[in-house]
């Protein structure tokens, strides 16, 4: 059953990923579909605590914030996305995806700044590095 869960991570992140570049925006609707199911396979399966649920959720809810405070530096469906997996993975994982993905994406950053393919404030979708950290997890 882990299995499964983690494919339907993926799954989830997969499509998210393809709606962040081509839309530069998240599926709000897939948000809450997929965050009613985490919370309902939740409680059948017992899979983590409620306290860890709740605290995967509040890692996204500090990255919405953070992105508040910094002028939307990273955006609100991305730290919705966060929350959603947050209620699966839980509170410490959710926080080491969303490192991961702040590293990964820093040194993408740094390569496509250096070759001058990106300019300095220019947007660029951050929920393919929380897919890319989350395999990178799995691995």
């Amino acid at each position: 059953m882990e299995s499964i869960i983690k494919v339907f991570i993926l799954s989830y992140l997969a499509y998210q990923t393809y709606k962040d570049i081509r839309e530069k925006s998240v599926s709000l609707k897939s948000i809450i579909i997929f965050s009613l199911a985490s919370v309902v396979i939740n409680i059948c399966m017992n899979k983590i605590s409620l306290i860890s649920m709740f605290l995967g959720i509040t890692v996204g809810l500090c990255v919405i914030l953070m992105g508040k405070l910094m002028n939307d530096g990273i955006g609100s469906g991305d730290g919705a996305v966060l929350s959603s997996i947050g209620i699966l993975i839980g509170g410490k994982m959710c926080l080491l995806v969303f490192i991961l993905a702040i590293t990964i994406s820093a040194a993408v950053v740094i390569v496509l700044l250096t070759f001058k393919k990106v300019k300095m404030k220019q947007e660029l979708p951050f929920i393919p590095y929380i897919l890319c950290a989350y395999m990178c997890i799995l691995i």
